[in-house]
């Protein structure tokens, strides 16, 4: 019975413990974070937004397809 209760304190204080760091986080309200992220998404040119910032060059989107004659990729 003393060893159920003690493998239940431990767990009580491994919890505890874990609180207590979440307790240290840094945290900011939602409304911040959602600023913050919009602010990044119209600072930063992105070729997959074009609703934002409209078509882009083809030479400019690293994401197009390139006509090259080779088939193969090397990873």
């Amino acid at each position: 019975m003393q060893q159920a209760a003690e493998r239940k304190y431990q767990k009580l204080c491994r919890l505890t413990n874990r609180l207590r760091d979440q307790l240290r986080l840094q945290t900011i309200p939602v409304s911040k974070a959602a600023c913050s992220l919009v602010n990044y998404t119209i600072s930063v040119k992105d070729p997959l937004l074009p609703s934002v910032w409209g078509p882009i060059e083809k030479r400019d989107n690293p994401y197009a397809a390139t006509n090259s004659k080779c088939s193969c990729n090397i990873m």
